[in-house]
């Protein structure tokens, strides 16, 4: 994955804001001003980011993942193995960023992008582990999962069919402004993204409105 770092800090953020206008109309317009963050490793305040197509699931829910994949590209664009994971809240990607010694950054697809969206998912992790922990979730043949260290005696496809048939009909691809503001977790499917330090959110935001 190729990093393009593009500008020096002696760059002001109308700078940044002139790319990111010129490049990333179509989020600017469908996002109607709202950021979008993701938490990642720190690789500078600016840079531009090739988007993997082959992101592979965490060690230890290959089955679970690869499956939810096979679900999604049934219908949506963008899935987990094609895209980033973003949010509309910075909590969220500020925790993911400390977690890999990074921060939040707020991101930007450049052109053509798809997204996809769950109304019921915060954080995919997060949220499967806190239901299966505090109210156990039943599984399509009857049984209830009330531990993750449960899942060694259980078929991980069982868990991820009866995980899909509690979100499938969850899952959208229109209002990405919506979307954003109600800070659920997000798949962006792009080639290429900007990402910025959410520290400049907003003198960036600001130029970007007086240049637009």
């Amino acid at each position: 994955m190729k990093l393009k770092f593009l500008l020096e800090q002696k760059n002001k953020v109308e700078d940044i804001a002139k790319i990111i206008i010129k490049d990333c109309l179509s989020f600017i317009k469908q996002s109607e001003m709202l950021p979008l963050y993701r938490g990642m490793s720190n690789y500078g305040d600016f840079f531009k980011r090739s988007v993997r197509k082959n992101r592979r699931p965490l060690m230890g829910m290959t089955i679970f993942f690869n499956y939810i994949d096979k679900e999604l590209k049934k219908k949506f664009r963008a899935y987990r193995s094609n895209s980033i994971i973003c949010t509309g809240d910075y909590k969220i990607a500020r925790g993911y960023g400390e977690f890999s010694e990074g921060k939040a950054f707020l991101i930007f697809p450049i052109h053509k992008f798809y997204f996809t969206y769950s109304t019921k998912i915060t954080d995919y992790i997060n949220d499967l582990t806190h239901i299966i922990n505090n109210e156990g979730f039943k599984l399509l043949d009857g049984r209830v999962l009330k531990s993750l260290e449960d899942d060694e005696d259980i078929d991980s496809k069982i868990i991820a069919k009866s995980w899909w048939e509690f979100v499938k009909e969850t899952y959208v691809d229109k209002d990405l402004h919506r979307r954003i503001e109600l800070k659920n977790e997000m798949m962006i499917s792009c080639e290429e993204y900007y990402a910025i330090d959410a520290k400049y959110e907003g003198k960036l935001y600001a130029e970007i409105s007086r240049l637009y």
